[in-house]
């Protein structure tokens, strides 16, 4: 699917809501600077790759209430205790409504970019990760996740699941069960793939 025209439109709208918030924009704009490498070293769609980067974050300086309001109801009860992770659902819900995307590809990887998810595809996955290991970000030295998703997306979401763990523990942040079921998850493929490299 062509997405020139929205992305040029979304772009644009990102850049007028985060006037005001210059290291949010910073942080979007890495990740999408991220994501358009990513999507050109594993020949994806680059547009699609920079509309759910700069979507991911985009309802972000609103408040917790706004989020849910803006959030399908599916999720409203799932997530209510959860401010920490609520963006991630209302720029989903944006960018079906406002921007009328459908492809579920894209909403699934802004859906579940601060969660994760049993099961993603590679967007997704490499959305978590640009997420994780874009310049602005104060993780520590990250180039080193930056250049295992050059070579091994799994073992690089892997790595930054493992960050955004660390992260959510020393905010003292309350771990949505969709984290930690994704995070089970990725242990036990870890392991799986560990025994058949044997």
């Amino acid at each position: 699917m062509d997405y020139s025209k929205t992305l040029n439109s979304i772009i644009k709208d990102v850049n007028q809501i985060m006037r005001t918030h210059p290291k949010r924009l910073l942080h979007i704009q890495g990740v999408a600077m991220c994501m358009e490498s990513f999507a050109k070293h594993y020949h994806l769609d680059e547009e699609k790759a920079l509309v759910i980067a700069y979507l991911h974050d985009i309802t972000k300086k609103e408040s917790d209430r706004w989020h849910l309001e803006n959030s399908y109801p599916t999720y409203q009860s799932i997530f209510k205790n959860y401010p920490y992770y609520s963006h991630a659902l209302s720029a989903a819900f944006v960018a079906k409504e406002k921007y009328e995307i459908k492809e579920a590809s894209i909403l699934n990887a802004i859906t579940y970019h601060c969660t994760g998810y049993d099961e993603l595809d590679i967007y997704a996955k490499l959305l978590i990760i640009a997420d994780v290991c874009e310049p602005s970000r104060k993780h520590g030295d990250t180039t080193m996740l930056y250049q295992r998703a050059l070579n091994d997306v799994e073992v690089a979401y892997k790595m930054a699941f493992e960050i955004k763990y660390q992260t959510h523990i020393n905010e003292n942040q309350t771990i949505h069960p969709w984290f930690i079921k994704a995070k089970e998850k990725i242990e036990e493929n870890h392991v799986i793939k560990n025994k058949n490299n044997y």
